[in-house]
């Protein structure tokens, strides 16, 4: 199995969980976090992730894909877009 590069884009109410899967995760994970009460502001916080999709694939690190760790956060994650890499 290759070795695959990701980025995980995670609230951080997830932060235990996150961490732990990447520990085990054959993978290299680059996990960045947003604030837990973020979700209070659902516009500013889906423009954030988004920055942070859009620079994660301009990324020097050659990332294989950007993973999504969000609940509901108040919709924050709809309509959001990986241009040239996977979003999962």
């Amino acid at each position: 199995m290759n070795t695959m590069r990701l980025k995980m884009l995670c609230c951080e109410v997830f932060a235990r969980e996150a961490n732990y899967c990447a520990a085990l995760s054959p993978h290299v994970i680059d996990i960045e976090f947003t604030e837990k009460d973020a979700h209070d502001h659902s516009p500013t916080l889906r423009k954030s992730i988004q920055s942070k999709i859009d620079a994660a694939s301009e990324s020097e690190d050659k990332y294989d894909a950007i993973l999504l760790g969000y609940g509901l956060c108040g919709n924050s994650i709809a309509d959001l877009r990986a241009r040239s890499l996977r979003l999962v």
